[in-house]
């Protein structure tokens, strides 16, 4: 009888012990793979936090520019879009201005943002440094103006400064989709309302200057319709 006996406890001691070590596995995978996963999710929230804050970080913050000038832009209904011209002087003794970006506010909210990078990259070049126009004054950085004549102010930056009449990138103003397109680049040097010209008056070479006469088409591109020459180099 007390063989039998023993023999029981010894089953159930053996059937205790394998609960038991089964539990120590389960606890054991707990135990790795819980603060595991925490790890994981801790890790993902802190790198969206850390984009979020880096995107409410504005560009003028990051490359150290600032707000060269603020331009009030009326469109239809009563509406006034604010422009803000970022960009920064140069560097040393140097009196230029660059600007980077343009961005455009209606109210807070943000409708669009301008880089002269995609001016420069298709019809100019580089001012006080890679991606900044250049231009001889902050108040002289940017302006609105009409220059294909549909009612709406476009945007004129000015480009560079060469040892010439001063080249301005312009950007016209697509209502229907209200926000502004790059169109060209022109030395403006006069706007004929009255025949919905733009002029254009630079020196080719010593002794030689051309004034150029535009059109702006349907699609915002210039079109030469007259050129006047005068030609004083010594014969």
């Amino acid at each position: 009888m007390k063989g039998v006996i023993r023999l029981l406890l010894g089953i159930v001691l053996a059937v205790n012990l394998i609960v038991l070590s089964a539990c120590g596995d389960v606890r054991s995978v707990t135990d790795i793979h819980v603060p595991a996963e925490n790890s994981k999710k801790e890790a993902i929230t802190e790198r969206v936090e850390l984009e979020l804050e880096t995107d409410s970080l504005s560009n003028i913050q990051k490359n150290s520019d600032e707000v060269l000038k603020i331009l009030k832009m009326p469109v239809e209904d009563g509406r006034v879009l604010t422009l803000s011209v970022v960009g920064k002087k140069a560097d040393g003794d140097i009196e230029l201005y660059g600007v980077r970006e343009v961005y455009v506010y209606e109210g807070e909210n943000l409708l669009q943002s301008i880089l002269i990078q995609e001016a420069i990259n298709r019809d100019g070049v580089s001012g006080i440094e890679e991606g900044y126009s250049g231009c001889p004054s902050a108040e002289e950085s940017a302006a609105l103006k009409d220059v294909n004549f549909d009612g709406y102010m476009d945007l004129e930056v000015c480009a560079w400064t060469p040892n010439n009449s001063i080249p301005y990138y312009y950007w016209c103003w697509d209502n229907e989709n209200q926000q502004f397109e790059y169109s060209f680049c022109l030395q403006l040097t006069g706007v004929d309302e009255g025949n919905k010209r733009l002029i254009a008056s630079y020196k080719v070479e010593n002794g030689l200057y051309y004034t150029d006469y535009y059109q702006v088409n349907e699609k915002n591109k210039l079109e030469l319709i007259a050129r006047e020459i005068e030609d004083v180099r010594p014969k």
